[in-house]
């Protein structure tokens, strides 16, 4: 099923995906929900009860990354002599309402996640060489869903 169809919508409804395990994950502070997992869950449960698919993947930034992400990925396979399976929704084997969305499959063991970032970030990136912990964790439950051993991580300036 490809990325942002209709079917992919429906499918997608009501489940959590790995783009948002960081709000799961980091749900209790001082034994209390936080702020971001409490938002997230109002969030998710109102999309559920109106039947919402949308409205996050029609916001203008949104739109113009996944113009750009084909063009990113098809670099990154020349550059390595590699194919780049693009595929779309992936449901995690064990836990029924969890599912992930990875940018693309490869080989038989990995996995590839794009990021747009904005210049500062991809700049602390580079001098860093640190991933964001959201995007480990993003990148760590996209393999749980589907079974790969590694993830390679782009970032990409926004703009």
């Amino acid at each position: 099923m490809k990325q942002i169809q209709t079917e992919w919508f429906h499918a997608h409804l009501g489940k959590f995906t790995a783009s948002n395990i960081d709000s799961f994950v980091g749900k209790i502070a001082k034994d209390l929900p936080t702020s971001k997992y409490e938002e997230y869950k109002l969030r998710f449960i109102t999309k559920c009860l109106r039947g919402e698919t949308v409205s996050f993947y029609e916001m203008p930034a949104i739109k113009w990354g996944n113009k750009r992400k084909e063009r990113v990925i098809k670099k990154y396979s020349l550059e390595r002599e590699i194919t780049v399976t693009r595929c779309g929704f992936i449901p995690h084997p064990t836990i029924e309402m969890a599912s992930a969305i990875p940018d693309g499959l490869i080989g038989d063991g990995g996995l590839i996640k794009v990021k747009y970032s904005q210049p500062t970030t991809h700049v602390r990136f580079l001098l860093d060489g640190k991933i964001k912990p959201e995007y480990i964790l993003q990148m760590q439950f996209q393999m749980a869903c589907t079974g790969r051993k590694w993830c390679d991580f782009v970032s990409i300036i926004l703009g």
